[in-house]
């Protein structure tokens, strides 16, 4: 009910189903261009960042574009892994289409891959400071410099929904520099 509408609290079909209107109606709350403000109700700021972007841009000046639901699977809740990136970017972002950037399918399995890196350099800060505190050295340069990677780290779901794989990719390398950075001061 928080998706489609209708009343939860119903025991019968009917009521419960009253006000749902089909996906294809585009006064439906699950309409395509409409899915981003009902996700946006539970997930206010993967809202705000895609609201700056130029997919939503684009479903806001009434033309195709991805939405929510293009690479998060409803009622499966999943989140598509680093391969599943090339064929459903590709599929619009391509020489034929010739929406561009042609590029963005490679370039965001890249900004994907490289945020794996910087989950490697955080583990291995992790460690690093671990095995220096059991020395009783005074780790909390190193440890603030683990807190930064971290935060972005923890910050990269949501600043991904705004599609700007240059600002993507420039929060991912700051966390890399910070993770190393805690890795030299151990």
């Amino acid at each position: 009910n928080d998706c489609h509408g209708g009343d939860a609290g119903s025991e019968t079909k009917e009521k419960a189903h009253t006000g749902v209107a089909r996906s294809s109606d585009f006064n439906s709350t699950v309409f395509y261009r409409n899915v981003p403000e009902t996700c946006g109700k539970c997930h206010i700021d993967e809202l705000k960042e895609f609201m700056d972007s130029k997919h939503y841009q684009k479903l806001k000046a009434l033309k195709q574009a991805p939405t929510c639901d293009t690479c998060h699977s409803p009622h499966e809740f999943k989140v598509l892994n680093i391969t599943e990136f090339q064929g459903l970017c590709s599929q619009c972002h391509n020489e034929d289409m010739r929406i561009a950037p042609s590029d963005a399918p490679d370039n965001a399995v890249m900004a994907l891959q490289n945020a794996e890196k910087l989950k490697t350099e955080i583990k291995l800060a992790q460690d690093a400071i671990k095995q220096a505190k059991q020395q009783d050295k005074d780790m909390s340069e190193a440890q603030r410099s683990l807190d930064t990677a971290i935060s972005i780290r923890d910050s990269l779901p949501v600043l991904w929904h705004g599609f700007n794989l240059p600002h993507f990719e420039e929060a991912i390398d700051a966390g890399i520099k910070a993770a190393q950075q805690a890795q030299l001061d151990t």
